[in-house]
């Protein structure tokens, strides 16, 4: 029997909304004093005034036309970026009080716009306004920049959280101004200024011939929140890989073979960690060139290098083949543990020092003799990585938001100037 929910009493209904009101009305007073406007919101009158402390609800909102989003993805897509609007801080003018990231949008972006364009008639003193907030509106074009950036990220944060599978990827598309209302199921309640939809894609799958067999592979690609998907491009010549096409940016595909070995021997990971640090390990390469025309690449994790990604050319484009611990044959560590440790391929696979958990939860650091010689032949990162710091679940967002920040902001820029050359 489902129990009947407890009527709000109107009065206290009426209490709560005037207290909003009045806390609202605050907020909007010390902005203005805050960027140089002593007289707070006695400078406005009539409907200036109405205007400025009509009190806005969050500005923006996820919707998911897309029946295979699941309404549970949806409502915690929603829950982040609520709680990313109220709780991130944007500073009102440099070195001056922090205002949310939800009152930009809601109130500041409205206000900048508005007494900008005012006319005397609508404003009678706006001139002398202008005047005393001058600072701010010279300083604005920055901020306007710097926030959207921030938005992105919060956006690119969501997107990549929000993977279950590392073959899906998520983006959002962004509509402005009228709320859409068929997007956000004609519930007049969730209408904001800004609706971020929410796309899925399955990364592109096919298979390859590689060492003369067919081999599955994906293609490494990326969700740049309303840039949408971009696939990993990169020539071969910066892997340190002699090909036909050297300069030409290739597509980079890893075989599932690989991914089997990532969660072998580093253990089972968020698909969302695991497609960032292969990027950042191929965008940004530290190469081992090795012969017949391949490369190990470091892998790391919490900036501790765990181990290489072996990439070769196949079928005109570059292969992720396979993931090596850092202590298996094949890599300059693992082999100059051969040769202090006197340890061979099956050696290794039954001390299980080929897998990252044996560092994590066993007592081999305690044993100084014996980790030396790790450290002596280049293991001393994975006892590094048992005491990087590492970010709870919960974080996830903050993580990625911080990981993908200078990625977003060299690819923002180079967009940037491809559309001012379009011009």
């Amino acid at each position: 029997m489902k129990k009947k929910k407890k009527k709000t009493d109107p009065r206290v209904q009426q209490k709560e909304l005037a207290r909003f009101h009045l806390d609202y009305t605050r907020q909007v007073s010390e902005f203005l004093i805050s960027i140089g406007l002593t007289e707070g919101l006695q400078a406005f009158s009539g409907e200036a005034y109405r205007r400025l402390v009509h009190r806005h609800n969050l500005p923006g909102i996820i919707a998911a036309p897309d029946s295979e989003i699941s309404p549970k993805m949806l409502h915690l897509s929603n829950y982040v970026l609520k709680k990313n609007f109220e709780d991130k801080k944007i500073e009102s003018i440099p070195g001056g009080p922090s205002f949310s990231l939800g009152f930009y949008f809601s109130t500041e972006l409205d206000f900048y716009n508005y007494i900008t364009k005012a006319t005397p008639e609508q404003i009678p003193n706006v001139e002398k306004i202008r005047q005393k907030i001058k600072p701010y509106i010279d300083h604005y074009d920055e901020k306007f920049k710097s926030v959207f950036t921030l938005l992105g990220l919060l956006l690119v944060a969501i997107s990549h959280a929000a993977l279950e599978d590392i073959k899906e990827m998520y983006y959002f598309t962004q509509q402005m101004g009228l709320p859409n209302l068929d997007l956000v199921n004609q519930d007049r309640k969730k209408a904001r200024f800004i609706i971020f939809v929410m796309h899925r894609k399955l990364r592109e799958e096919k298979e390859i011939m590689f060492q003369n067999e067919m081999r599955k592979v994906m293609k490494i690609s990326f969700s740049f929140s309303d840039l949408g998907i971009k696939d990993l491009l990169i020539p071969a010549k910066d892997l340190g890989i002699d090909s036909p096409f050297n300069t030409i940016p290739l597509p980079v595909y890893i075989q599932e073979h690989a991914l089997k070995r990532l969660s072998e021997r580093l253990g089972k990971r968020d698909a969302a960690e695991i497609m960032l640090e292969i990027f950042f390990s191929m965008e940004k390469p530290i190469i081992k060139p090795l012969s017949k025309g391949n490369a190990l690449i470091e892998f790391r994790l919490s900036h501790c290098k765990v181990g290489y990604l072996k990439v070769g050319m196949a079928e005109g484009a570059l292969l992720v083949q396979t993931f090596l611990f850092l202590t298996n044959n094949g890599t300059p560590e693992g082999e100059k543990l051969n040769h202090l440790l006197g340890m061979q391929k099956a050696d290794k696979k039954y001390w299980e020092i080929d897998k990252l958990s044996t560092f994590l939860e066993s007592d081999l650091e305690d044993n100084e003799e014996l980790k030396q010689l790790f450290i002596t032949a280049g293991c001393k990162s994975l006892f590094d990585y048992k005491r990087a710091p590492k970010l709870s679940e919960s974080d996830q967002s903050q993580r990625l938001s911080a990981g993908m920040s200078a990625m977003l902001a060299s690819f923002v820029h180079k967009t940037h100037e491809s559309r001012e050359f379009d011009k």
